[in-house]
């Protein structure tokens, strides 16, 4: 995710669209004029060894067709244009405008709010952007892979909304029938809640000493020195740091039956399964949907739950009355692209996103099967390359496209029944925490 885009959408939520509107004008014409500069540099670069030859050549003619010379340095061009550094003929290149803290806060605080600049620079710097998300009702564009062309594509639009509502009879029946999985996930995991222990050396207090680390302080103070003092050894938790997202389709496909269930219900309990698993092991994990939209001709992305937030019982009550909508695709390229970014700004180092889907991506426009699959493939690939681990769930896969979308995936699982793939999960989710 970029700088400006972070910083956008902060000042945006805290102060109004129209101060956001304005630091983003400032940083964007500061990025157009970096970009034009350092174009300029390159065909300078470029140019430069034909154009010495040239000044070579045209220095004598210059010289016999100029007047005697008066002593005193011209510091003026063509047209009267004062010249930098008094050299004929070399026009300064436009500088981009210096942007700080301050420049920003100028436009923002000191302009419209009537703080001072102390107070401004005080509140942007301030800024965690770690907490930085879509926000309801942003629209944007996603780049696409077109594999023919082997390049990328600026054309498929987002949209984030919040719409669903949630049901607490659709959660007491989610916990009736699956109330049992739930327990058995969180006593897998619980396990993993016992924190790994790590010896730390060069302390200066802990449960040891460290026999190397007091011999050097020993000689260190017979040879005159000041003690240091950090010969323990001590030990700590290591710390958790994992973070996980977890896409959820809701395209009209995932209205047909398997089993005793729907797609979509053997999706979203899948989700409340992990979800709930997440919970118990104090990891950050957000919850989004994604399809198409018919009428707007979007592809939409619900946030349920972001990663900052907390796993409620309203937010439970929607993953568990998430349905199926009519006439819409699986616009899989797109939702894995927003859920990079998203988890781009997440502070963690460990970073996993799940995507749980009943099969072959579609999109909106008329775009070929074989198009629609290498875009997902692609999307998939560039997670990858983040250090974002992907777990692919597809209910009832064709081998021929589940094998090209499962091979750059850490781990790909073809399953229809939500009690045969949450143990194998539970084991995926084991091995990625090792």
């Amino acid at each position: 995710m970029s700088f400006i885009k972070n910083i956008y959408r902060y000042i945006k939520k805290r102060f109004g669209r129209e101060e956001a509107d304005d630091v983003r004008e400032i940083l964007e014409e500061y990025k157009r004029l970096k970009e034009q500069q350092q174009s300029q540099q390159k065909v300078q670069g470029g140019l430069g060894g034909e154009q010495q030859v040239g000044q070579e050549n045209g220095k004598k003619q210059e010289a016999s067709q100029q007047p005697p010379s008066t002593g005193k340095k011209s510091k003026r061009g063509m047209g009267g244009k004062k010249v930098s550094g008094g050299k004929r003929g070399k026009i300064k290149s436009e500088e981009p405008p210096r942007v700080s803290p301050e420049d920003i806060i100028d436009r923002i605080f000191v302009e419209r709010k009537n703080e001072s600049r102390e107070q401004g620079v005080e509140s942007l710097l301030d800024i965690d952007t770690s907490e930085t998300t879509f926000e309801d009702g942003e629209e944007g564009m996603m780049r696409e892979w077109d594999y023919e062309e082997q390049s990328y594509h600026n054309r498929a639009t987002y949209v984030i909304r919040t719409l669903s509502q949630g049901s607490s009879r659709d959660y007491e029946f989610f916990r009736e029938n699956f109330g049992h999985l739930v327990e058995s996930v969180r006593e897998e995991l619980r396990k993993l809640k016992k924190r790994k222990r790590e010896k730390v050396k060069g302390t200066k207090r802990g449960s040891r000493i460290h026999q190397r680390r007091a011999r050097e302080e020993v000689t260190r103070v017979i040879s005159g020195k000041e003690p240091k003092g950090d010969i323990y050894i001590k030990s700590k938790e290591r710390e958790r740091d994992y973070t996980v997202a977890i896409l959820i389709d809701r395209s009209s496909s995932t209205r047909y039956r398997v089993e005793n269930h729907t797609r979509i219900q053997v999706e979203k309990y899948t989700a409340l399964i992990l979800a709930e698993a997440l919970a118990e092991l104090g990891d950050s994990f957000s919850v989004a949907s994604f399809q198409t939209d018919y009428y707007s001709e979007h592809n939409l992305i619900e946030y349920i739950k972001r990663h900052y937030e907390p796993w409620d019982e309203e937010k439970k009550e929607i993953v568990a009355s998430l349905d199926y909508v009519e006439g819409s695709k699986t616009p899989s390229g797109v939702a894995i692209r927003v859920a990079i970014e998203d988890l781009e700004r997440r502070k963690q180092k460990n970073k996993v996103l799940i995507i749980i889907t009943d099969g072959r991506p579609e999109y909106l426009k008329e775009t070929s099967e074989e198009y629609d699959i290498m875009d997902t493939r692609k999307a998939i690939e560039e997670a990858e390359e983040a250090g974002i681990r992907v777990v692919l769930l597809t209910i009832d896969p064709e081998p021929s496209y589940f094998r090209t979308l499962s091979e750059p995936a850490s781990y790909a699982r073809a399953f229809n029944d939500v009690e045969s793939l949450i143990y194998e999960i539970v084991d995926i989710y084991k091995s990625l925490r090792k």
